[in-house]
């Protein structure tokens, strides 16, 4: 890693730890003026914490996961919001599971290579489709809540981004900045029309963060991904490079052997 990798990811960093203090005082703030409940401050620390220690210890992550699972869906049962409360929590719970036990060289990076296939998209859309007409009726019938539309399209939506997520395809990105605005609005109107001290607004925040914080890294990531393409263009463009290509043209006008030395009897070009 040169030193321009590492002042990005340096950079990356510091802002993370500026934004993370920046949304706990808010937040402190909020709770501090009656504005918000001080329970509410425990989820959005565990957000923001789960930010930094993902990826650092299987068991850490493992113990991050089943807390802010339990979290999550605890403030959606008491909020109204059956369907985020179940699918979010559980599928999210499930998802950072396989990811902690997965062994770290298996682990895709995000690519075109991992673009999903037109028959991979239809059963997505399909079994979006019937998770959300399923959850809803579900929910409306033994909940009986207001926002079930709201709640459930944000929760499938941001099931699906955890899916991509796991699949480490470039949709990803677009599907859960659209489903964590989803859900952050989502939270918003429920303090609009409830009242703010529920432990909304500190969710909101939370989303908010989990945004801004993808859009660091989604930076940082391109700004290395460009450094080392550079690199690999640079040193194919090289003056030592083109004279070695060159120099080995020269010498095997006809290519590389039609067979293996020392696997069949005759190694010689043809």
């Amino acid at each position: 890693m040169d030193k321009t990798e590492k002042t990005v990811e340096k950079r990356s960093f510091r802002n993370e730890i500026v934004l993370a203090l920046i949304f706990t005082l808010v937040a402190v703030l909020m709770s501090f003026f009656n504005v918000e409940s001080w329970i509410s401050l425990t989820i959005l620390e565990v957000g923001l914490l789960s930010l930094f220690l993902n990826d650092i210890n299987r068991l850490l992550d493992v113990i991050i996961a089943v807390l802010w699972s339990g979290l999550y869906a605890f403030y959606c049962y008491t909020n109204g919001f059956a369907v985020n409360g179940v699918l979010v929590s559980l599928f999210y719970l499930f998802i950072q599971l396989k990811e902690a036990f997965k062994k770290p060289e298996t682990k895709e990076i995000v690519g075109a290579q991992n673009k999903l296939k037109t028959h991979e998209t239809i059963a997505l859309v399909i079994v979006a489709i019937c998770l959300a007409v399923g959850s809803y009726f579900l929910a409306r019938i033994w909940t009986g809540e207001v926002l079930v539309i709201f709640d459930t399209l944000s929760a499938v939506m941001l099931c699906v981004s955890l899916y991509l997520m796991l699949k480490r395809t470039p949709e990803y990105f677009v599907i859960r900045l659209i489903a964590m605005i989803g859900v952050a609005s989502l939270w918003a109107t429920r303090a609009l029309l409830y009242g703010l001290q529920t432990g909304s607004l500190h969710i909101v925040l939370m989303f908010v963060a989990f945004i801004i914080y993808d859009n660091i890294r989604l930076n940082t990531w391109t700004k290395n991904h460009a450094n080392v393409e550079e690199k690999t263009k640079s040193i194919l463009e090289s003056e030592e490079y083109l004279n070695a290509q060159k120099k080995y043209n020269q010498e095997n006008p006809i290519g590389l052997p039609g067979k293996s030395i020392g696997v069949d009897k005759d190694s010689k070009r043809k």
